[in-house]
């Protein structure tokens, strides 16, 4: 009936596409396969009418740790994810990579079948070619077989490899991630010996008074547990702080070249170039009395009054500071960082060490040294059969070891890809891989504490996942249901005895499963030794062209492997809002000296250098001098078509350690951003002030007060609400932390349209929330960044409301400006009345796009209408989640308690700096941060009375004591 789906009503396209998701459901589970019970949440655990929501329990595995996840599921089809609150990593928070795994679940680019050179075969000749090959490796004990794997947490992936190995003692498997931990491991193997590489520090930043950066962007929320910024939060939070702690707020330093949402947020931030983070960190360690050695060159005035007014502060936090540093710095600054926290006492509090819940080789200490061995193994032709489980080696593995070349040597070759990528077009055999949303599996967070991956919906294509692929080569027989369940039956049970399995399941936890803690001895002359060989010179090479060069993932496609996600795409970046590109950041004095502006295309690497990268650069307030930052991932040569075309490879530029020059070229490249720097138009848009400054002005604080410029009069009468109910929210600018989760999470749940880069170049971008980024003082070295996020105020004395011409937007009995979108005729007048600029206008019609992609069907949230062209829209309050909370309080026949509707954006925040609920209610979070000291209007001389309000940022600097 897919013709009809054109043709017919919106109901009658659920209709027949509910009746065709029953029929391959039932398919699914009755021919290729027994049944699998998948067990919903507790809350959901009765049977709900067709047409009513169900929400499971599973875990997204990331970055060397999994963040536990809440799926709601209608008809069938999983269509929003929000954190588990019972899981240890998430809080009930998520981040963008997971607010967009639907997209990439439903994503028309998928591979959808196998294929063996290039032509389309079944699945069962991929069985049937595993089944041959393990005849042939039980013949010669597995000698030429090579596995390689992605980062995982897997206890059945652990387990299942290592069978494997069992089987075929000549075989052998490796771990190999672009973003990987190699100069971390090596940083705890210098510092504690070896033996340290089988553990992982995690941190809990609640307990800390001095938290120390050192290029650790913990607060971006991508790939370090959501939990962190709930911890920082809680400590630095005014309104709404969590416990009867009354001790000072928690002070953020950071040290690093880039400006990353950590340093934004820090209250003493150091911007210097790569060369001198080492010198600085050696320096801090000397003067808290660490053995590292005399050194006799000094480091400069501001470098030297930040290290002096840090040290000061680790004395006086002693066991109550932490230092943490990213995975990307050298490993004599890991070892100097574990120095420093053992000297303070961190070690055993704010920072401990247990088990890693990561699966590697033992004794493998190194993902890019893992596959540098196999490449010169199947250069030498010690490999016959090759296997890659997830992962693009080919795109992101260093360009010095030239995988590539070494692949065409091998004889078999095996790819598991989402998508057609650029290494699975050059292996023999090419098989689609299942999304996590669709495949049994299990995961362990950073902890250690396990969960059940457990699928919402039948796979989508003739799709496998590693362990189903392993599970075939080396148990014979069996599904990646079974294997999970071998590998957990000594705990959780098996066959009839499932009580436990389906409470594990159920609660998205495995209980007692957190990895055994380790203490570890410090090697203070190993360290020392390493702290010798930073040589602390401030960089003076302001004259010359060359460049430290900075490579890191993109914020919102990572390392390319979500390049064909138009949500993430399309999400502006933090700090630059930048769209549907990469770009080089370089600070302002250097952009200056170089007379280089916004979008210039610049060379990287020496004029008759084939490998030379040209791309575009953007200026960044704060960005430290002598340096250039490349966010790569992008440029992909094989990639669907929403990633197709954009950006530019810049991944030679990963292996470079030397400084490289740079040189403008003539060209200008079009480069996309949502919101210009530093444009404040005179208005106090962005509030913030000192800790200082709210303690000695606490009952109302100047900075978040400002004379009022005109007296509260005004041509409307008051609202009066007819109902009980008055919502309203609030916007803690303290607790942001500018992640852009909130921007995901409402696309996701409003069917938010992608329009395209050119679309957003027209400033019809279509986002109901926007993250918009201040900067306060000089470019060069600003003294506070500040990130506010905005969506619609929901004004009670509304001016878009007043001008609409068919009353299509309006007032409700309980205070939403409302929109009505079979009203509406386009007329713009709201847009143009609106002085915060909320609204969105849908010039073309984007939502086209999910009737013509059958796939993308099943992603949408039917509570929401799918807007069509020339409809006005903007945010809602996330009204179909009132009324269901408002039916469900009636069913009960009670009210609406507080906390029972939460909005996406409220949801998703790890930092909970959104708060919702009813202004009426006296005992109500939301009413108590609106009569916060803190609590203030936007643009609140208009007179417009939103009741969404902001708490001014403060922040833990004491200017007095600096100047």
């Amino acid at each position: 009936h897919a013709s009809e789906w054109r043709t017919g009503s919106r109901r009658d396209f659920l209709r027949v596409m509910g009746a065709s998701l029953i029929l391959a459901g039932a398919s699914g589970c009755d021919i290729k396969q027994p049944q699998e019970k998948i067990v919903p949440t507790v809350d959901s655990a009765r049977h709900a009418p067709t047409g009513l929501p169900l929400y499971f329990t599973t875990a997204m595995d990331f970055a060397g740790s999994a963040v536990g996840l809440t799926v709601q599921s209608r008809d069938g089809r999983p269509i929003k994810i929000e954190g588990n609150a019972n899981h240890p990593a998430s809080l009930g928070a998520t981040g963008v990579f997971a607010q967009a795994a639907t997209l990439d679940l439903y994503d028309p680019d998928r591979l959808r079948a196998p294929s063996v050179s290039g032509k389309i075969v079944s699945l069962e000749r991929v069985r049937a070619a595993i089944v041959a090959l393990r005849e042939q490796l039980d013949a010669n004990q597995g000698h030429g077989l090579r596995l390689l794997i992605g980062t995982s947490t897997s206890p059945t992936l652990a387990r299942l490899l290592k069978s494997v190995t069992q089987r075929w003692p000549q075989s052998k498997w490796g771990v190999y991630e672009s973003i990987n931990d190699d100069q971390s491991l090596a940083g705890r193997s210098l510092a504690f010996g070896k033996q340290a590489v089988a553990y992982s520090p995690i941190f809990d930043f609640s307990q800390a008074d001095v938290v120390v950066s050192i290029v650790y962007d913990f607060l971006a929320n991508r790939d370090t547990p959501p939990c962190y910024i709930g911890q920082f939060a809680d400590a630095r939070r005014i309104a709404g702080k969590r416990g009867d702690d009354d001790r000072s707020m928690v002070r953020l330093y950071h040290l690093g070249s880039t400006p990353t949402p950590t340093s934004a947020k820090a209250d003493y931030p150091l911007a210097v170039s790569p060369s001198e983070i080492g010198p600085a960190l050696r320096d801090v360690a000397a003067k808290l009395g660490v053995e590292v050695g005399a050194s006799e060159a000094k480091s400069g005035e501001r470098t030297a009054r930040w290290v002096n007014r840090l040290v000061a502060d680790l004395k006086n936090a002693g066991k109550r500071s932490v230092i943490v540093v990213g995975r990307e710095q050298s490993p004599a600054i890991h070892a100097l960082a574990h120095a420093i926290n053992e000297h303070t006492g961190a070690t055993g509090n704010t920072v401990r060490f247990v088990e890693s819940p990561q699966v590697r080789p033992p004794n493998s200490s190194s993902d890019v040294k893992s596959l540098a061995n196999l490449s010169d193994e199947m250069r030498a032709g010690k490999v016959n059969e090759l296997l890659i489980l997830g992962g693009n080696p080919v795109f992101d593995g260093p360009s010095d070891i030239a995988f590539t070349d070494a692949l065409s040597k091998v004889n078999f070759t095996l790819t598991l890809a989402d998508s057609a990528n650029e290494t699975s077009v050059r292996s023999k055999w090419a098989v689609p891989r299942s999304h996590f949303l669709e495949s049994w599996g299990d995961a362990r967070a950073y902890n250690g504490t396990a969960s059940i991956v457990q699928p919402l919906i039948a796979p989508l294509y003739e799709s496998l996942s590693a362990i189903e692929l392993l599970t075939m080569l080396c148990e014979d027989a069996g599904s990646g249901y079974a294997a999970v369940r071998n590998t957990w039956e000594p705990q959780l049970g098996q066959g009839d005895d499932d009580t436990r399995w389906q409470h594990a399941v159920s609660n998205g936890v495995i209980e007692k499963t957190e990895l055994e803690e380790k203490s570890l001895q410090l090697d203070k002359d190993a360290v020392a030794k390493a702290a010798k060989s930073f040589a602390s010179t401030e960089k003076t090479n302001a004259a010359d062209s060359e460049f430290e060069i900075i490579c890191k993932p993109d914020p919102t496609i990572w390392d390319g492997r979500f390049a064909n996600n138009g949500w993430l795409q399309e999400m502006p970046k933090p700090l630059s809002h930048v769209v549907w590109d990469n770009t080089a950041w370089i600070g302002p004095a250097d952009a200056k000296r170089l007379e280089l502006e916004n979008g210039d295309v610049i060379r990287i690497g020496s004029a008759d250098n084939d490998e030379a990268v040209e791309i575009p650069m953007w200026i960044v307030p704060g960005h430290a001098a002598g340096c250039l930052s490349v966010f790569t991932g992008f440029g992909r040569a094989k990639v669907g078509r929403v990633g197709k075309g954009t950006g530019f490879n810049a991944q030679s530029l990963r292996t470079q350690t030397a400084p490289m020059t740079v040189a403008k070229t003539p060209r200008k490249h079009d480069v996309v951003t949502t919101q210009h720097f530093q444009v404040m138009e005179g208005r106090d848009l962005a509030r913030a002030g000192s800790l200082v400054e709210y303690l000695q002005q606490s009952e109302k604080p100047g900075f978040a007060h400002p004379p009022s410029p005109a007296p509260d009069t005004s041509f409307y009468e008051d609202w009066s609400y007819k109902h009980d109910n008055k919502w309203g929210m609030s916007i803690d600018l303290t607790a942001c932390v500018g992640c852009s989760a909130c921007v995901i999470a409402c696309q996701a749940e409003n069917n938010i349209p992608v329009v395209g880069k050119q679309q957003c170049s027209m400033n019809r971008h279509m986002h109901w929330i926007r993250v918009d980024t201040y900067f306060k003082g000089p470019p060069e070295h600003p003294e506070h960044t500040l990130n506010q996020p905005v969506p619609c105020m929901q004004c009670e004395q509304a001016p878009c409301e007043v001008v609409c011409p068919v009353a299509a937007t309006n007032h409700s009995d309980d205070g939403l400006n409302q929109m009505v979108y079979n009203r509406c005729v386009g007329t713009r007048y709201c847009s143009n009345n609106c002085p915060y600029k909320v609204r969105r206008f849908n010039f073309l019609d984007f939502s086209d796009n999910f009737i013509t992609e059958p796939s993308l069907h099943l992603l949408s949230n039917p509570e929401v209408t799918m807007r069509q062209r020339g409809v006005m829209e903007k945010c809602t309050y996330c009204v179909q989640r009132i009324e269901q909370a408002r039916i469900g309080a009636q069913l009960e026949d009670r009210e609406i308690r507080d906390g029972d509707i939460k909005t996406a954006c409220q949801a998703v925040c790890p930092a909970q700096a959104i708060r919702f609920g009813d202004l009426h209610d006296a005992e109500s979070s939301v009413r108590a941060t609106h009569d916060h000291p803190l609590n203030y209007v936007l643009l609140e001389e208009l007179h417009t009375k939103p009741r969404t309000t902001y708490l001014a940022e403060v922040y833990n600097r004491d200017e007095e004591a600096d100047a």
